[in-house]
């Protein structure tokens, strides 16, 4: 039932679709000329701009192409292509477009055009007489002013001897162009020698051109075949013309403007198109073509070419009234008009933001007043709950800098009223140099919105030079229109026992770190002596037995030696499992860092497919042993982090010493990982908690850098030896 339905809907879906399609109303265009010739695409572009408003047209075009082909046979020729292409097609108008479709039409009128109306356009020279005896018939009769033209073109040019009329006088239009040019000179009353240049090859005709001089000016009628017949199109005919003379040239057709000629009185294939769309539209939709006159204007119209009229000196108040002019350069108005409409509109919406500014500001005014009065009632209270739950408060103005501390802090660093000031320069005076980077940077941050408050621990001078520790808080009290920070209000706290406990921890831990140290160092050299005293001996057994192998052993002598080396082998065997973890470099405590370096760097390359660049500098003479032994271990534990996680192929150890100050820069170019991980507790089974504790141990620094995205890893450290 489904597969029914949609097989209906379907069928009326063609049905509908080809009864629109039926339903349209067929125009044929019968060019005379070929689609691509500037007059004819000018005509059908006309035609165009009126038929493609309506949806129920089809407009159907062809070309006889008989400017390039115009022999009898090939008339005949076409006739049958035309039969066969369009005889059963119902048109209801046909328009003719030129002298030659035209022709056409009248011929075939009765085999072909029967009973429909038919539409002429761009009929060269009209006369009625061209359609006498046809009905149903009526159109655009084309006048070319050929007289207006040479009226300019010799007002402009008074001192010229002759007006060179350059025609084929082969095709059609030419010729009846050239009889009606003759017909009318007379009534120009004019000195002025009328000369024709026709009937030429195009060698011929550049011969002829190049050999007219200054008193000569050129009217191109058409050159559209030499004459051995080859065709000439529009375009070629006035650029073989403008290329071997400076001559001024004139024309009566607009397709030769912007291409080299002055102007004139020119005749536009566009418009007539347009006219004669005009007309078939009514004929299609039920007028009667009888009633219809034929339409003997809109198609002429003067125009200039700015470009030729500055070339040959002719000013724009010698053109006749309303003439229109191409290539002519904006005026100042209509070059900059935009600019001058949004900068008239800029000024009315400044005036009108001006006025609802000034509004607005009025009435913020007063709310900021009120509302001033009322956060400076808040903030006294505020100061005054702060200063009770701390040491001190303290405000910083970000407008002004002023910042005022409470002034029982500064009494308890022993100042008086009269030698304090509430500026951001006496505080920062008073702080301590290292501090003062530190409380500018978490304040930015803050500002910035990275952090959620400002906090920041820092020392502040007391009246006898010495430095207190201090910890403040705060966060923005008040802010702008724009809610940008005015102000900020905290407390402060005296965190001096704090600090001092802190150290004390510090040193503890230390000391803590160096015993185990200690105690490490001192289990390594117990098992490399366990190693001497119980392997060697074992070591030395089974040579003994296996020299008793040699010379004549009877064979149970033989099995029971054999016997008892595998016990003894065994038994170093599992010696060695139990020190082999626990060994103590001998090459570090005999010949010292920069050997024993050196040593474990070659064994890493002979085993790991891995380049390492070691460079030690100053290190001739021993330092202190337990250096020596940290900076070792912490060597080993690098290079074994970036074997285990980096996946490196190049490792640089630098270790130089320069007096008293001993410092390591390890680079890896291995995976890279963020450095921040390093304060988790969870992270250190990196490896890198444990290097940070040997180096704090020896009072020394320790600081890594990575990128996750880059890669590599570097660590800085610096411990200063003691004399």
């Amino acid at each position: 039932m489904r597969s029914k339905w949609l097989i209906i809907i379907i069928l009326n879906i063609l049905l509908f679709s080809n009864a629109s399609y039926a339903s349209k109303k067929k125009i044929l265009v019968l060019h005379s000329y070929h689609q691509g010739l500037n007059w004819t695409d000018n005509i059908s572009r006309g035609m165009l701009s009126v038929f493609k408003q309506f949806d129920d047209l089809e407009i159907q075009f062809e070309y006889m192409d008989t400017k390039r082909n115009n022999r009898p046979e090939y008339l005949e020729e076409f006739s049958k292509l035309y039969n066969l292409k369009h005889h059963n097609i119902p048109f209801e108008a046909v328009i003719a477009s030129d002298n030659n479709a035209l022709e056409f039409v009248k011929k075939y009128r009765d085999t072909f055009f029967k009973d429909i109306p038919i539409i002429f356009t761009a009929i060269d020279q009209f006369d009625k007489s061209m359609i006498e005896g046809i009905k149903d018939i009526t159109g655009v009769s084309e006048f070319i002013d050929f007289k207006k033209t040479i009226e300019l073109a010799l007002k402009f040019h008074p001192d010229i001897k002759n007006l060179v009329v350059i025609n084929d006088n082969i095709t059609k239009s030419a010729i009846i162009n050239r009889n009606h040019f003759k017909e009318f000179w007379p009534e120009l009353k004019t000195k002025v020698n009328l000369i024709f240049i026709e009937n030429l090859s195009i060698d011929e005709l550049i011969k002829s051109v190049k050999a007219l001089n200054e008193t000569n000016i050129i009217l191109l009628l058409n050159f559209s075949q030499d004459k051995a017949g080859n065709y000439i199109s529009y375009q070629e005919n006035i650029e073989i013309i403008r290329n071997v003379t400076n001559l001024p040239i004139y024309s009566s057709w607009e397709f030769y403007l912007d291409e080299g000629i002055v102007g004139g009185m020119l005749t536009s294939g566009f418009y007539q198109g347009k006219l004669a769309a005009e007309i078939a539209l009514k004929v299609v939709n039920g007028v009667d073509i009888n009633t219809i006159p034929i339409v003997d204007a809109g198609y002429n119209k003067y125009m200039f070419d700015y470009k030729m009229l500055t070339r040959y000196g002719i000013r724009l108040n010698q053109l006749p009234e309303g003439s229109i002019i191409v290539n002519q350069p904006p005026t100042l108005y209509e070059r900059y008009k935009i600019y001058l409409f949004l900068v008239i509109t800029f000024i009315i919406l400044l005036v009108l933001t001006l006025v609802i500014a000034r509004a607005k500001r009025r009435n913020a005014e007063r709310k900021f007043l009120k509302e001033n009065q009322e956060l400076e009632e808040s903030k006294s209270r505020l100061l005054r709950m702060l200063d009770a739950s701390s040491d001190g408060v303290w405000e910083h103005d970000l407008v002004t800098g002023k910042v005022e501390i409470s002034e029982q802090i500064w009494a308890n660093l022993g100042y008086t009223d009269e030698e304090i000031s509430n500026t951001k320069e006496f505080v920062v005076l008073k702080t301590h140099p290292l501090d003062r980077a530190i409380i500018e940077r978490n304040r930015t941050n803050y500002l910035k919105g990275e952090t959620t408050s400002f906090v920041a621990e820092f020392r502040l001078r007391s009246k006898d030079n010495g430095w207190v520790w201090y910890k403040a808080r705060g966060k923005v009290f008040d802010r702008d229109e724009k809610s940008s920070p005015i102000s900020l209000v905290g407390t402060l706290n005296d965190i001096s026992l704090r600090k001092e406990a802190e150290k004390e921890i510090q040193k503890t831990e230390g000391k803590i770190l160096n015993a185990i140290i200690n105690t490490e160092e001192e289990e390594r050299k117990r098992f490399s002596k366990d190693l001497h005293d119980t392997i060697g001996p074992l070591i030395s057994s089974i040579n003994l037995y296996l020299s008793a192998l040699e010379g004549d052993v009877k064979k149970e002598r033989k099995e029971e030696i054999i016997k008892v080396s595998r016990e003894v082998v065994s038994e170093v065997l599992v010696n060695l499992k139990e020190i082999s973890n626990n060994l103590s470099p001998h090459i570090l405590s005999d010949f010292g860092l920069e050997k024993a370096l050196e040593s474990f760097v070659e064994n890493i390359k002979l085993s790991q497919s891995i380049n390492i660049k070691l460079d030690i500098k100053n290190l001739s003479e021993r330092i202190e042993e337990q250096v020596e032994v940290i900076i070792y271990r912490v060597i080993i534990e690098l290079i074994n982090n970036t074997i285990k996680h980096a996946d490196a192929e190049n490792i640089e150890i630098s270790i130089t010493r320069a007096g008293s100050k001993l410092k390591l820069i390890y680079i890896d170019d291995g995976k890279g990982f963020d450095t921040n991980l390093l304060e988790n507790t969870s992270s250190r089974g990196m490896g890198l908690y444990n290097i940070y504790s040997r180096i704090k141990s020896l009072n020394g620094t320790c600081v890594v850098k990575s990128n996750k995205n880059i890669g590599g890893m570097m660590t800085v450290i610096e411990i200063i030896l003691k004399h």
